[in-house]
This record gives structure tokens, sequence and C-alpha cells, in this order.
């Protein structure tokens, strides 16, 4: 049986327009019995997968005999894989690693379930060697496929389409069928609830569905029973907003129990080991509250993560901006003006920092060559060890300060400490090479939280949109504020006719057509099989 192929010239749509396209983000483990596999797509290198874990367009999943994994997607749908499941994510729509105009899932064996919220959320497209399955509004369906001969599919909550090289078909709620290269067969009607694996998801889903929270976006708000079991909320009135708070050990601080994590735009993700850890470290803001400690401040913006990095002669250090942002004298115009924002703001300036004058303890250092693929808990540096370095005096006393991601391609991951140490020398003004010495902003009055700063420094900070091209840092150094996708429409990603309106294609590869009307053959004869067609289904 050949591959399916036609398939991916394939955009199914009657997708609704909206008016702001999604801001870009990253997928990630939401749930995970253990023993769950990523094969990454660029260099084929096998790790295993945890909660919070990113998964990047190209990757390929496969779960243990023993264990379900979980997966919410950077275009809002959900994606669980039961045990033995095997799938390969060929692109993902609104990835903050990646350009794709679809998400669109390869499933090579196994059985997955896969939810479609609401309106806002994207078409998701998964294949098999049979036939393609998209849902074109709200709906919760699961497909299985262990071999070549046909497809088991079950919806559990709204339409899906299903389509073979033959014909186009629409199961609905209820509904269980087999599926080949010939179509839809077998549909048996006023189905249950589906299988334990089935309903597993389904409970998880309809959680999803149900959710609301008092203090998160609606669009976090599926988040909210994650926070409430591992912390509480306070109202703090030095930020007169709600902020909560994790339960943790004494001296615990942000971004230190977890990884960085290199994707395939060299883009470092933080990777938290705490169960709770997704959220609140890619949105909002952590400060730090003289009563409460350690709190965080919901914000709507995605990032890798939310912090200030600092690159020294042999060393890389990363700080919560909120300590700075949410200090009191600064809250007000630092972040208070832009955390109903949901998209980027405050990236992409960098300056120098005297690093002796400044207060260190929010901040976690490990040398160049542990930055990636190590935990940090183990291999962050001592505060002496990091002072004596810095008081040895020369240009170990500054260092390059950014509030744009940081980035690493391969070939600088090869020599971490030599790449570090080119945005150092370049960032304080004593770099060589083809990009030239450049003077920087020094940033030391904004680190060192002096009362007053002057207007040069607060323009910097606050700045939105506006990326700082003053200073040319190598291919590896952060690239300014996330790309928020195509635009306001769905332009591009969908086809339309001379109108404007959005159509239907099908693949030409398979030759096939949307029957109409009367029941689908499943041979070339006149017999009805039992298939089913909706002759009243748009494409």
């Amino acid at each position: 049986m050949r591959k399916l192929t036609f398939t991916l010239a394939l955009t199914l749509v009657a997708v609704p327009l909206f008016a702001a396209s999604p801001e870009r983000s990253h997928s990630y483990f939401t749930y995970d019995d253990g023993g769950t596999i990523i094969k990454q797509g660029e260099d084929g290198r096998e790790i295993e997968a945890r909660v919070n874990l990113p998964v990047f367009p190209g990757d390929e999943v496969t779960t243990s005999r023993r264990g379900r994994a979980e997966i919410r997607l950077a275009d809002g749908n959900i994606i669980a894989l039961d045990r033995g499941t095997t799938v390969r994510f060929q692109s993902i729509l609104d990835s903050y690693d990646g350009d794709n105009a679809q998400t669109v899932v390869e499933l090579r064996t196994g059985h997955v379930a896969i939810e479609r919220d609401d309106e806002t959320h994207q078409l998701l497209r998964l294949d098999t060697q049979s036939a393609s399955y998209a849902a074109t509004d709200s709906a919760i369906y699961a497909v299985e496929a262990y071999d070549r001969a046909n497809d088991r599919v079950v919806v559990l909550d709204g339409t899906l389409e299903v389509r073979t090289p033959s014909r186009t078909v629409r199961v609905r709620h209820g509904e269980e069928a087999k599926v080949d290269e010939q179509g839809v067969y077998d549909l048996a009607n006023d189905r249950g609830a589906g299988d334990d694996f089935e309903r597993w998801f389904l409970l998880r889903s309809n959680h999803y569905r149900n959710a609301q929270s008092r203090y998160l976006d609606r669009s976090l708000a599926y988040y909210d029973d994650e926070l409430s079991a591992n912390g509480a909320w306070h109202y703090v009135s030095a930020y007169n907003s709600w902020a909560w708070q994790p339960r943790v050990a004494a001296g615990w601080r942000p971004y230190y129990n977890g990884d960085w994590v290199n994707g395939p735009s060299g883009c470092l993700v933080w990777a938290s080991y705490e169960p709770w850890g997704w959220v609140p470290y890619h949105y909002g803001r952590w400060s730090y509250d003289p009563f409460y400690g350690w709190v965080w401040l919901p914000g709507l913006s995605y990032a890798p993560a939310w912090v200030y990095w600092m690159y020294g002669p042999s060393y890389v250090g990363w700080a919560p901006m909120g300590w700075y942002d949410c200090y009191n004298r600064y809250y007000d115009w630092a972040y208070r003006p832009y955390s109903r924002v949901s998209f980027g703001v405050g990236f992409g300036w960098y300056g120098r920092v005297h690093v002796p004058g400044i207060d260190l303890r929010p901040w976690t250092f490990v040398h160049p060559n542990h930055l990636v693929s190590h935990r940090v808990d183990q291999a962050a540096l001592s505060t002496e060890i990091v002072r004596s370095r810095l008081l040895r005096g020369g240009d170990g006393a500054y260092a390059t300060v950014s509030s744009a991601p940081a980035r690493f391609n391969r070939d600088e991951l090869k020599d971490p400490t030599a790449a570090v140490g080119v945005i150092a020398r370049r960032g304080i003004g004593s770099g060589t090479g083809k990009e030239g010495s450049v003077v920087v902003a020094d940033m030391t009055p904004f680190f060192r939280r002096d009362p007053e700063l002057s207007t040069t420094i607060r323009e910097r900070v606050a700045r939105t949109y506006r990326g700082d091209s003053s200073l040319v840092f190598p291919s590896g150094a952060p690239s300014g504020v996330p790309s928020p996708g195509t635009g306001g429409t769905l332009e591009g990603r969908v086809p339309t006719d001379q109108s404007g309106r959005v159509r239907s294609e099908i693949g030409q590869g398979g030759g096939g057509v949307i029957n109409r009307g009367g029941d689908i053959p499943r041979s070339g004869g006149d017999v009805n099989t039992g298939r089913r067609n909706d002759a009243n289904a748009p494409a």
C-alpha cells in the first residue's frame, strides 16, 4: 500500500477568521507517565521526555508500553498519546521555533486523541497511511492506526472530516468507523464514551474546557488548578495586584530548578522540573516582595524565559526580570502598562553593567559549557566563585546585559565558552572582528536599582516593538521581539478563491473528489457496504 502523500498538499478549511493572529509560543508536555522518548528533528538525538519539556517542529515522540503523554501545542490544540504510540510533528503553526503555515502530525503507529477547543485554535491535520483527519470546528476525537490495512476513528464531540485519496466524509459525535484508502466503512452510531484511554482524555479535555480563573486570563485559565494545588494567591499592595506564591523550600529562587533547552532556531527555552513550572516561567514576571518573598505576577505575553541575561568573560548568568521591572520605583513604567498586553514587549535591548556594583542575589551563574543540557541546580556556580572572578579587575568587572532571549546555534554550542566570550567582549565595547567594536549604553543604574533613572535608560527598558540594532552580535546572539505570525487574518494559511473567501482543496496526487450524495461503494461495484457519506457537509 503506497504511503498517503496526496494529503501533504491539503489545507483543510472552513476555519473562522479572527481579529488577531495568536502569539507564537512553544509546544510542551503537560502530562507524561514516564518512558516517553523524543527523537529530535534536527540531529536525531534521543532524549527522555518529562512534563514542561518543549516540543519542536520535526520532533518524533514515542511513548512506552506502559505510559501515556499529553502535549499542548503552540497553536492551542491538545494531543494525547496512548501507550506504545509514535507520532512525528511535521510542522507546528505559531511555534516560536518555526514558520509553518499549518500544524501537521503524522501518526506512525498507535492511538492518539486530539482536542480542538474553540474557534481561535487552528486546524490540526493528522495523517496516517490511510487518511487525513481534521476538525474544522470544536471537536474531540481519537484515531488508532497499527497497520496499513485500516484505521479506527471515533468522534467524542463535534464533527471530524476524514479524507482519503477517494473521497471526503464527515464523522459526527457518537460515531465510530473504520477507514482505509477507499474511505469510511463499518460506521456505527450511538457509541458510548470510548475506551479507557479515550475516557481518560475526555475527562482531561472537559476540565480544560470548563476551567475558570479569578486571577488568570481566559487563555491561561486551564492552569489555575495546577497553581492552586502548588501555592496560594495573595493580594500584594506594592503592585496593587494579585500574585501567586509557590510552596517551596527556604532559599528557593526562580529559574533555578530546571535546565535550558536549545531549540531549532538556537533560542534557549527554560524547562522547569517543578510540576507547575510552565505558565509562571513563560508568562508574566517573578518579583520579590519584602513580606511574601518571591511571587509571580500574571501576564499575557509569551517568552522562552522572562529573564535578563549577563555575558561575562568566563560565565553566563540570568535573573528574573521582575526583580527590576517590578521594583516598586520602576513598576508603574517598566512593567505594569504592559502586563495585560498579549504581544512581546520590553525585548531587544543590550547594554553593559559594572557587575561588582550590583546585587547578585537574584542571579544564577554557570560556566558556558554547562549552559545547555545540564541541570542548573547542579551546575550553578557559587556566589564566592563568581565574586572572585568578577573582582579581579579589568574587563572582568564588566559584562554585557540583554533583555532578549539567548540564542546559540549548533556550531556555537560546540564551543560555548568562546561564543559567550565573543558576546561579552563586543557588548562592553572591546570586540574585534568584522562586526567591529561598538559602544553600548551603561545600564548599571538600572541593575543597581537607583531611585532615579535617566530618560534614556527608562526609554530603553520600556520600549515596545523596536529592536536595538546598535550592537551587532554573532549569529547565535539574541534577535529581539518574537514574530507575531502572519498578521491579523488567515491569509497565506488557507487557500482562497478569487473573491477572497476561504475554499477547500483536494490533493491532486490521489485524484480524490468529495462525493456529494449517495452511498460510497467500497470498491468499484454498486453494492452498499455500509460506508456513509454526508451529502450536506461542506468541504
